[in-house]
């Protein structure tokens, strides 16, 4: 099934990159507005994103499997 989803997968890559970009560009006016409020620094270095891929299982293929093991 993956196989199929490849075009859509490169597209899935590059808003996740772009995505994550954001994702830390915002983390980091969130660290410096708490930095100036509460006078805490928080390394951002140490903060790692992580998103999982939700992809459909090929439930015809996983049936059959199941079928064979029984």
């Amino acid at each position: 099934m993956a196989y199929k989803l490849l075009g859509t997968d490169q597209v899935g890559l590059q808003k996740e990159r772009q995505f994550k970009k954001l994702l830390r560009d915002r983390l980091s006016l969130i660290v410096k507005a708490n930095g100036i409020l509460t006078g805490s620094n928080i390394d951002l270095t140490k903060v790692d994103i992580h998103m999982d891929r939700n992809i459909p299982r090929d439930l015809d293929t996983a049936i059959k499997e199941l079928q064979a093991t029984e």
